[in-house]
């Protein structure tokens, strides 16, 4: 996918693309039952392009050793599974497919409105089960 101006049919078909694509991982990391704190974690790390990229290039743990940071990977419990650790890699591929068409501040808003929306239903599930069972 290459660059797209803002406002083209193209931009617009790249936005959609990757709105679907983020949905469907995210789909995929519901069946992993990743808990809401996992889910809220992915998206406050993968907002940071500068981390994003890092992982992206395999010098997550190098570069956040030799900075003195820790890993925002790890510290959030991404990394301790392998699913978790796959679906964070494909999730970050499809950011960077975004960021390549110009199209990531979308990519990012739309996963982190995506998210907010499974928690707020999980959340309303769980209420739901609570008042069926009081009664």
């Amino acid at each position: 996918m290459k660059n797209v101006r803002e406002g083209t049919v193209g931009y617009y078909a790249a936005v959609s693309m990757i709105k679907q694509k983020i949905e469907d991982q995210l789909a995929g990391l519901l069946q992993c039952t990743w808990s809401n704190e996992d889910l809220q974690n992915l998206a406050t790390v993968l907002a940071r392009p500068c981390e994003l990229l890092k992982l992206a290039h395999g010098q997550h743990d190098q570069w956040f050793q030799k900075n003195g940071r820790s890993n925002p990977f790890s510290v959030y419990g991404l990394l301790d599974k392998p699913k978790k650790h796959k679906a964070l890699e494909e999730m970050r591929d499809i950011l960077l497919t975004a960021a390549e068409a110009e199209v990531y501040e979308p990519a990012v808003q739309h996963l982190r409105d995506v998210i907010a929306r499974v928690i707020k239903q999980r959340k309303a599930a769980r209420q739901e089960r609570q008042a069926l069972a009081h009664v």
